[in-house]
């Protein structure tokens, strides 16, 4: 074998060698192309899928706002309507003039009285007073700021019968009773189909 032999050979055995460097080479690189298209795919899916989430969740977090607004707004509506009425209420026992003496003398009975107490009543209730001087034993009596009733005060106990107190712990008693009937009763209202005009 002559050197152009060897040559020929060795130039033939490079060449299939980088031919098949060549080929290894794009195969890989075919394979990183294809990952890195992949990876590409899976990184999208997962940006869209915490998108999505966050959208949700703001959405969410708006609603809950929202409802929570409107609970509070339902609330406060309702509060009012129970103002409202309680102090409508209020104004028409404390304008039962009637029924007074025998409430307040009641009231003087399931006390012990003691003469050296002190009564402080109503300024409002003067005339109701001066006929109820014989139920009452004290020593002081002074006229309060308030709608009516009476403060009976001995040394050792103090009896706050108000009508503010009473009708404030009247009510505490009685409101969410009410509540339930009145509200109830406009949420059946409102559910309950329009009749319609013949």
């Amino acid at each position: 074998m002559a050197i152009e032999d060897i040559l020929k050979y060795i130039d033939a055995e490079t060449a299939a060698k980088r031919e098949r460097l060549i080929a290894e080479a794009r195969a890989k690189a075919d394979a990183i192309e294809s990952d890195a298209a992949k990876e590409k795919e899976r990184i999208e899916k997962d940006r869209r899928r915490r998108l999505d989430i966050a959208r949700r969740t703001s959405e969410e977090r708006h609603l809950r706002r929202a409802r929570m607004a409107a609970r509070r707004a339902a609330l406060a509506a309702r509060r009012e309507i129970l103002d409202g009425l309680y102090a409508n209420l209020f104004k028409k026992i404390a304008s039962l003039e009637g029924a007074k003496i025998p409430l307040y003398e009641k009231l003087l009975e399931s006390i012990p009285q003691s003469p050296t107490a002190e009564i402080i009543t109503s300024a409002s209730e003067s005339a109701i007073w001066s006929k109820l001087k014989k139920h009452v034993k004290h020593s002081n009596s002074l006229e309060g700021n308030f709608a009516g009733g009476f403060i009976y005060k001995t040394a050792g106990a103090s009896w706050d019968f108000t009508l503010e107190n009473i009708f404030a712990d009247f009510r505490t008693k009685t409101q969410s009773a009410v509540a339930a009937i009145i509200f109830t009763e406009a949420l059946d209202l409102l559910a309950a189909p329009a009749v319609k005009d013949k």
